[in-house]
């Protein structure tokens, strides 16, 4: 997960999952996300939760990242403002890593990060 500033309004800091990196072909349809053609599961987001475009479940997304580019994605999807909404996120945006998840309680723990060098 990353931080940073939110391209609408710049005094706000988003905190986002990546999805897709530099180079990578996401695609969004029927409510599976597909990275490179694999379908990813993602086991922190509720099995009733929709990953739409637009708020519509016929549309669909598919676009492959330039070599600055990341799509991120908020684990609340039905209400996060994230790549589906701004589009892809550049480089030159993040602000940082997030190391420790601290709310809610019970679910506390350090982020285990791969090392990707953003």
């Amino acid at each position: 997960m990353i931080i940073f500033k939110a391209p609408s309004n710049p005094d706000l800091d988003y905190i986002k999952r990546i999805i897709a990196l530099p180079g990578e072909t996401i695609k969004i349809t029927d409510n599976v996300i597909y990275v490179n053609g694999t379908a990813i599961k993602e086991k922190y987001i509720p099995s009733n939760d929709l990953t739409l475009i637009n708020q519509d479940e016929n549309s669909s997304l598919e676009k492959t990242l330039g070599p600055d580019e990341f799509f991120v994605l908020g684990d609340n999807r039905e209400h996060s403002s994230d790549s589906r909404e701004f589009g892809i996120l550049d480089r030159s945006k993040i602000i940082g890593k997030v190391w420790v998840v601290v709310y809610p309680w019970n679910n506390l723990e350090i982020i285990p990060h791969q090392q990707y060098s953003y």
